[in-house]
């Protein structure tokens, strides 16, 4: 029972584009059926494939091959069987996620947004007669054999396998990968170099255009290898991906990247980006790697192409010299939508009063339309110097959102803040209306409480199962390019952990993702948090602990020292660590428990939390806020996994109890969200609404934590 809830938080939370069952089936009848031969392919042709199609690819996405087109670019992008959340539709029809497409074109007719449309919300059907799909030569037994027996360790067969094969630079592995390309990644230097040696080609690539120079990125000796042997500096992915790019989003990498540049790597090649084009310095900028960011700069990078996300994600990375370095050149008008994307969803709004001594436009919108004041007052971080800047500087007090946000009602959903009084003072107006009471229907026992929730979290599981799909698969190839599922670590980890709770078993995609999430890794040994989305997606003792937890289920054989390694910083760090707030404790417990940090330190974490506990029995998400199932099923759940508590302290009981008590009737347990969101909504099958990823969340954690109270205390 415990691995049914475990994986519908992963597959409620972490896949993209969904619809339910009952809206699909309420489809009107009257709609025709859409055939993509004759209505859908002729309009991709004649307004889409110029710019996604064989010649040119934007932002990685192909329009002209199912496969790819499905998979979508740097984001998820057709979604069938929902237009309403199809991004596809969505830009086709208005500006709310991008430019209105086609670019700077004429729109769509009416009629044929219409088709597009209907042929999305009937599961976009794609025939296999017009699949587009490149039609690949069959795996090598022979390379197969070898690249399975490496990965394991064992060298010598790997050799006795390939031992004087004539077609060794040609042979197809998983994926299409040569030997040359099993051995860069699974072996070490002398491997790599007896294979050139034997003839092996270094610019053959794989079925997703990948060469073993790509791959080979995280080690200078392996990179100088195959340079010396003539692999090319400026190939490319089928993704877009260069060498110099992947080398660069390596933190401390800065002799590989130099290698790179000595060897006539452009340093101004831009490659897709989620939030558009991106150069090496864009990748370095996410790391913090000063030096880095240095060297290209030196060696001609344009900073410009690098975009408004590279000064973003350094200050998001917290490195002043990073900022410094990219500020000096940095275009002034993209210091706007730079300070834009370092508020939520996105960073915490930290970056705003020097953006605006930069002249950053007071009243940027983001993308979506959310004007700055309002992500600003959406941060978590209580930005208050931040917002009274804002307004000194001009911003409009009561701007509003695409939804008719205002800073006063984000502000307020973090409770009586600081924030909320500095705009109430400067003149705030706040038309939201007054949340509807909750009634709650008490369960009369654990047991009850579970027969109530854990079906409706089943279903709701197992729509988002039917129209997600895997990501596994897709994104194998792009882990290993360094191009992370967005979310990067903090989306792969749980995806990780979730597989684990079922009892995946280990493949070459956990090894990718696990590789992705090592190399994401803080020196001092702590994963920073992606993005600014609380509770779900906020903190970096959450990031950390999900991180270890997911390199010790797949940290993969080959490279098992190098995860033990980030295993034990990981939690040194989380030793020293002195979170704040319930998650973050949750968390700490949960990390040092999970590394083994002994019983003495998970115990007394364990009072930390403890002592967050409010007198009606529950634990609040923020001191400024009530209690709610989220942080008490968080809370109890750490404290019972890691043996901090017996499952008959009164402390846990009386946890238990207000889960018990603020339960609803159709199972569930209601919490209010407070993330700006950062993806196009959807009904997930779930109740509540705009409210129901949280709350679905929240029925998760109180599902489990009284799953651990009642079968703890044997009943």
């Amino acid at each position: 029972m415990h691995r049914l809830v475990f994986a519908a938080v992963v597959s409620v939370f972490l896949f993209s584009t969904s619809y339910s069952a009952q809206q699909l089936a309420t489809q009107p009848a009257t709609t025709a059926k859409v055939d993509f031969v004759r209505d859908v392919q002729p309009i991709l042709e004649q307004h889409c494939y110029e710019c996604h199609g064989p010649d040119k690819q934007m932002n990685g996405f192909r329009l002209d091959r199912r496969r790819d087109a499905m998979r979508g670019g740097t984001l998820p992008v057709i979604g069938p069987g929902s237009s309403k959340s199809s991004r596809l539709y969505l830009r086709l029809t208005g500006t709310s996620y991008g430019h209105q497409m086609p670019f700077e074109e004429e729109p769509l007719t009416s009629a044929e947004i219409t088709t597009i449309k209907d042929w999305i919300d009937q599961g976009a059907a794609w025939p296999d007669h017009a699949s587009g799909d490149v039609v690949v030569p069959p795996l090598d037994p022979a390379a197969v054999q070898a690249a399975a027996a490496l990965r394991a360790g064992a060298r010598e067969t790997f050799l006795s396998t390939l031992a004087g094969h004539p077609k060794l630079s040609t042979l197809r592995g998983p994926g299409g990968a040569t030997p040359l390309m099993a051995a860069v990644l699974y072996g070490d230097a002398p491997l790599v170099k007896a294979l050139l040696d034997q003839g092996a080609n270094p610019n053959i690539s794989n079925d997703a255009g990948a060469t073993p120079l790509m791959w080979a990125l995280t080690d200078l000796e392996k990179t100088r290898l195959l340079v010396e042997h003539g692999a090319d500096v400026s190939a490319r992915s089928n993704d877009g991906r260069l060498p110099l790019i992947i080398a660069a989003g390596i933190r401390g990498n800065r002799d590989v990247v130099a290698l790179l540049l000595d060897h006539h790597a452009n340093p101004s090649l831009q490659a897709p980006g989620v939030f558009g084009p991106l150069t090496a310095i864009t990748e370095a900028a996410k790391q913090g790697d000063e030096a880095i960011i240095r060297l290209l700069i030196e060696r001609g990078s344009d900073v410009g192409r690098a975009g408004f996300a590279a000064l973003a994600f350094a200050m998001r990375a917290r490195c002043g010299g990073c900022i410094a370095a990219i500020s000096e050149t940095l275009p002034p008008p993209l210091f706007s939508p730079t300070m834009a994307l370092a508020a939520p969803p996105l960073g915490p709004a930290l970056g705003t009063i020097p953006m605006l001594e930069h002249g950053a436009n007071p009243n940027v919108q983001s993308p979506t339309g959310y004007p700055m004041i309002v992500l600003a007052a959406a941060s978590e971080a209580m930005p208050v110097d931040a917002v009274r800047a804002l307004l000194a500087h001009g911003a409009n007090i009561n701007a509003t959102g695409p939804g008719g946000e205002t800073a006063l009602g984000v502000a307020r959903r973090h409770g009586h803040t600081p924030v909320v009084d500095a705009l109430v003072q400067a003149g705030a107006k706040d038309s939201t209306p007054a949340p509807a009471a909750v009634a709650f229907a008490p369960a009369p026992s654990a047991r009850a409480a579970v027969l109530r929730s854990l079906p409706l979290l089943q279903r709701a599981d197992e729509i988002f199962t039917q129209k997600t799909g895997c990501v596994l698969d897709d994104w194998r190839e792009r882990a290993l390019l360094l191009q992370g599922i967005p979310g990067d670590s903090d989306t792969m980890s749980p995806i990780l952990n979730g597989l684990a709770a079922e009892r995946h078993a280990p493949d070459a995609a956990t090894a990718a993702m696990s590789r992705f999430i090592r190399l994401q890794q803080r020196q001092d040994g702590h994963w920073p948090v992606f993005a600014h989305r609380p509770p779900m997606e906020s903190g970096d003792v959450k990031s950390t602990a999900q991180c270890l937890r997911a390199l010790q289920a797949y940290g993969a054989a080959y490279e098992r020292p190098l995860a033990d390694d980030s295993i034990r910083r990981a939690g040194a760090w989380l030793l020293k660590a002195q979170p704040d707030g319930t998650q973050e404790r949750t968390y700490q417990v949960l990390g040092l428990h999970w590394a083994h940090a002994g019983n003495a330190a998970v115990v007394a974490a364990g009072r930390r939390l403890v002592s967050l506990q409010r007198p009606d029995g529950g634990w609040s998400q923020l001191p400024t806020l009530d209690s709610d199932a989220y942080a008490t099923g968080q809370a109890l759940v750490a404290l019972l996994e890691a043996a901090a508590l017996p499952a008959s302290d009164p402390v846990v009981q009386r946890g238990v109890q207000f889960l018990l008590k603020t339960q609803l009737a159709d199972g569930s347990w209601f919490v209010a969200r407070r993330a700006i969101p950062i993806q196009p909504y959807f009904d997930a099958g779930f109740p509540h609404g705009k409210d129901q990823f949280i709350s679905a969340s929240a029925t998760n954690w109180a599902t489990r934590a009284l799953i651990y109270a009642a079968t703890k205390n044997g009943t």
